[in-house]
């Protein structure tokens, strides 16, 4: 029998090893974040006492070689270009092999989280010794928080093809009624981790559902700048409700000469560009968006203009509890009616607002003519996903609480009644999983989706070039 999900999960972090449980899952990947990002940390100094000035990260490397390359760094008064290795102690430099790896001979930084108890030079293959730093005395808040704060399902991950070892050594010989029962396991872990990453980065319970909804406005690429923003903008959100939108298209530099080029001829958009001169040197906040990938419907500008209806409009701080009503009214019919569980799921989805908007909803950003057809700011999928990923780890919260077996039982057919997106990454996990067998399709509701993702978070995600060094299979295997 293949164990919880949970309880293969609990010794994978080095850092609860090492040093004490308030460091549980933090990993090599979130200080990669936290440097891409350049966030969480001040006053960074060398080894030897000199301050360093970070004046670009450098690209986040897909392929095998230093974490980050490419960087541009200033240590005391003098500038290095080259790369950026990153470990959570710094004995990975020589655990690793990087002091015979000639790859490395460019690093220039070696960034480590913990201060060693002995500082140790790190030598490159060329017989150079390369800058050495420490995060952790760095950091500007908690490393706890890290954790909850930084969502790896965000950032790059080395994708490889075929399917990797759990596929041909444990998910090939396993009956499919027991892959079931893991994916949903790991559904289950994922839900309450999403629940932990909303109380920390949102507080209070009204803030946790209009941020969660604020971060699937910014998906895929953009959801930690919508978070960001959203909490900027929910502290001035009495403003007027186009000062409130000309900010936020002013943060996100919509009103640079590049987008005013493309925008000339909209008056809407020249009236909010005024707005915009009037209230700019106020404005505290800044977010860098991407923008390649980006259908027309989908577009920030839209996205934008959806948030701050949301953070002015009066019933999102009751919205929580609407749908806590209609979930109490309907959640004894599911066991005994499938037609109520549709209804449930529709009544959700009807409850998150869409608004009508006569400019809006017939043009995707500043055009100057408006669409014939109606565009809706807001429609089912996205707020489907908005349900998964913020409302059904929020309910699961409180229903967990209760303790009620049949109301949790009531709670996974709900669940459970969500379709599988089958977007690119879960394309991908299905066959690292499950490779060319009919298994795959066993990854067909939103539910197996969310285990899928949250292994592949847990696990692929730190392996992800090649399954060597996983723990996976035989953590799996030594518990069963």
């Amino acid at each position: 029998m293949l164990p919880l999900y949970p309880s293969i999960i609990s010794p994978l972090s080095i850092c609860s090893e090492q040093k004490n449980d308030s460091y549980n899952l933090l990993t090599e990947r979130h200080i990669q974040a936290v440097w891409l990002e350049q966030k969480y940390f001040k006053n960074l100094i060398t080894s030897e006492g000199e301050h360093i000035h970070v004046i670009s990260p450098g690209l986040w490397n897909a392929e095998a070689g230093p974490d980050f390359l490419k960087a541009h760094i200033r240590i005391g008064n003098k500038e290095f270009r080259g790369d950026v290795e990153i470990h959570l102690h710094e004995e990975g430099w020589y655990q690793h092999g990087h002091h015979n790896d000639e790859r490395y001979d460019n690093v220039i930084l070696h960034l480590s989280f913990w201060l060693p108890k002995v500082k140790k030079p790190i030598v490159k293959k060329n017989g150079s010794i390369s800058f050495t730093t420490y995060l952790e005395s760095a950091l500007t808040v908690p490393a706890t928080r890290l954790i909850h704060w930084i969502d790896l399902d965000l950032y790059p991950y080395k994708k490889f093809v075929g399917s990797g070892r759990c596929a041909h050594e444990l998910f090939k010989s396993l009956p499919e009624k027991k892959i079931i029962e893991f994916f949903t396991s790991a559904s289950y872990w994922r839900l309450e981790q999403k629940k932990m990453y909303l109380q920390s980065r949102f507080g209070e319970i009204s803030s946790q559902l209009a941020g969660g909804i604020a971060m699937a406005l910014g998906y895929k690429h953009n959801t930690e700048a919508f978070s960001e923003l959203f909490l900027y903008l929910l502290s001035i959100r009495d403003l007027p409700l186009e000062e409130l939108f000309s900010i936020a298209l002013g943060c996100c530099g919509f009103f640079e000469e590049k987008a005013t080029e493309n925008w000339l001829g909209s008056s809407y958009y020249q009236e909010l560009k005024l707005l915009w001169e009037a209230k700019k040197y106020q404005v505290t906040h800044q977010s860098q968006l991407r923008l390649d990938h980006t259908r027309p419907y989908n577009h920030p500008v839209r996205r934008l203009a959806y948030l701050t209806k949301l953070l002015q409009d009066p019933q999102i701080d009751h919205l929580w509890s609407n749908i806590l009503c209609l979930w109490n009214l309907s959640a004894p019919k599911l066991l005994v009616d499938k037609k109520a569980t549709t209804e449930l799921r529709q009544a959700i989805i009807d409850i998150i607002p869409s608004y009508e908007d006569s400019y809006w909803n017939h043009r995707y950003t500043f055009e100057t003519l408006p669409k014939e057809k109606y565009l809706s700011l807001l429609g089912d999928d996205l707020k489907s996903e908005m349900i998964v990923n913020t409302v059904l780890p929020m309910l699961y919260a409180e229903i967990k609480e209760l303790g009620d077996v049949n109301i949790l039982k009531a709670f996974n057919v709900l669940y459970h009644s969500f379709r599988a997106s089958r977007n690119s990454k879960s394309r991908y996990l299905i066959h690292r999983f499950f490779g060319e067998t009919v298994k795959g399709d066993l990854i067909n509701t939103s539910q197996m989706e969310q285990g899928a993702y949250q292994l592949h978070k847990d696990f692929c995600i730190h392996y992800e070039a090649s399954c060597e060094g996983c723990p996976f299979v035989k953590r799996v295997l030594t518990i069963c």
